[in-house]
């Protein structure tokens, strides 16, 4: 089990790494193919961990043993969702344009009650003139790549 969960794990960092070169104009293409590395390690990691996990157990404590460590899998990654969206969330009020904000928000500056920042400024970057639209665009690339660099420290400590 040792040589595809090693595998799968270099993977998942190497793809979390190289997503971080990801800026606002790199190609679709580049955007589309980078993450097909870490696809390919979470489907590694998420089948081939069964098995060292119920090797070991008698068949009875193999129901008990699942529940648990699907419980705690996915425990996991509600929380990789949360602080992954946070960083963004948080990149996102510190990049963006102030005049942008201005626009977007009532007050200008995001706080606690603009929890939906990362999706409401989706629908209205291509509605932008054009040099705030590069700026909008440069810094949700930044916010993403801060996320997914704060992934890849996260999966190293793990591994």
């Amino acid at each position: 089990y040792r040589v595809p969960l090693w595998i799968a794990w270099v993977l998942g960092v190497t793809g979390l790494g190289v997503m971080s070169i990801i800026k606002a104009d790199s190609p679709a293409s580049l955007s589309i193919g980078l993450p097909i590395l870490l696809g390919v390690s979470c489907g590694i990691l998420s089948t081939a961990t069964y098995f060292p996990v119920l090797a070991p157990l008698p068949l009875s404590a193999n129901a008990q043993a699942l529940a648990l460590f699907l419980f705690l899998r996915y425990f996991a990654q509600v929380w990789g969702v949360t602080i992954g969206g946070a960083i963004l969330q948080n990149e996102l009020g510190k990049r963006l344009p102030a005049e942008f904000l201005q626009v977007v928000l009532n007050n200008g500056k995001p706080d606690s009650s603009n929890v939906d920042l990362a999706y409401s400024i989706i629908p209205v970057i291509k509605t932008l003139p054009e040099p705030l639209k590069d700026q909008v665009r440069v810094a949700f690339a930044l916010g993403a790549a801060t996320g997914a660099s704060a992934s890849a420290m996260r999966a190293r400590a793990i591994g």
